[in-house]
């Protein structure tokens, strides 16, 4: 008789343990797309914030730079949905996940006409104003 009741004992033990490792794991892999979540949206404000600076700063060395002056930088961004807007002094970055990032720019005479940013973007000097947009 007593054999029966320690092997109903090891089951339940087995059981309980079991379901102890099981909760430990559910913790562990929340905890782990928490982070990963995290990380996702740092690279993203690091990339906007990095994208606002390289704008700006083309913009920047057109405007302060003789008349007519032509710069031309090959930005490629694939397979994400960023947006770019070029107003009131400022280029504003907007990354799917992220906040939007602001770097300030010398001048609030910038025409901005590009919608895809994959390939070379021209920026340019004309009479004062700066252009950026296609060949």
């Amino acid at each position: 008789m007593e054999i029966m009741n320690t092997k109903g004992q090891i089951t339940v033990e087995f059981i309980i343990v079991v379901v102890l490792i099981a909760i430990v794991f559910v913790f562990s892999v929340a905890l782990y797309q928490d982070r990963q979540n995290e990380n996702q949206i740092s690279s993203e404000k690091w990339s906007a914030q990095l994208l606002a600076n390289r704008i700006a700063r083309n913009i920047n060395s057109v405007y302060f730079s003789d008349g007519n002056a032509v710069l031309t930088d090959p930005i490629v961004i694939k397979g994400l949905d960023v947006n770019v807007i070029v107003a009131g002094g400022g280029v504003r970055v907007f990354y799917p996940l992220s906040m939007s990032m602001t770097t300030r720019i010398a001048t609030r005479n910038v025409t901005y006409n590009v919608t895809d940013l994959n390939g070379f973007i021209f920026f340019r000097k004309i009479d004062g104003n700066v252009t950026v947009g296609y060949s």
